[in-house]
């Protein structure tokens, strides 16, 4: 079966959205498990409003690694990564306004018909993010109050893809 066939990305708000809202805290085992499962078939990136310092205290590296890309400093740097447990910087967003310029490199870089963000702070930390996938053709945003919730739209687009 070929890799995210249909050239779908999904952006993950690292902080209530793979973890547990709150200061300190980290990502489920039981849910990294699932996730990484989940990773087999589908792309993602990781945006944090941190340094990649403070994020790898919060998401295992396993996660982080397999990322296509890490947006940390709110978006305006672009990490990869490069081997050997880390995550390497690759260079910044030259025209970077707001999260929303994330995906302009997102689509001038990979070829992406379909975008997914996942927040927690949509209406307020990443507005311009999720204001510019609601203005785009097969986009969606989703509303994240915890973790779990997550897990609930994951499985629910397993199951309408395998229901189709």
């Amino acid at each position: 079966m070929e890799r995210n066939k249909n050239k779908i990305i999904h952006i993950f708000q690292t902080e209530g959205t793979l973890t547990p809202p709150g200061e300190g805290m980290v990502m489920n085992s039981q849910f990294e498990d699932w996730f990484l499962d989940w990773t087999i078939e589908n792309d993602y990136c990781l945006l944090t409003y941190g340094d990649i310092k403070d994020c790898r205290t919060h998401i295992p590296h396993t996660i982080l690694n397999k990322a296509k890309y890490v947006f940390s400093h709110e978006g305006k740097e672009v990490n990869k990564y490069r081997g050997a447990n880390w995550i390497k910087k690759i260079g910044t967003i030259d025209t970077f306004e707001n999260s929303g310029s994330i995906i302009d490199y997102l689509l001038d870089t990979e070829e992406y018909g379909r975008c997914f963000l996942y927040s927690h702070n949509c209406h307020t930390t990443d507005a311009a993010l999720s204001d510019r996938l609601r203005g785009m053709h097969r986009c969606n945003v989703y509303s994240i109050e915890e973790w779990k919730d997550t897990v609930l739209f994951l499985k629910q687009q397993l199951w309408d893809k395998t229901s189709a």
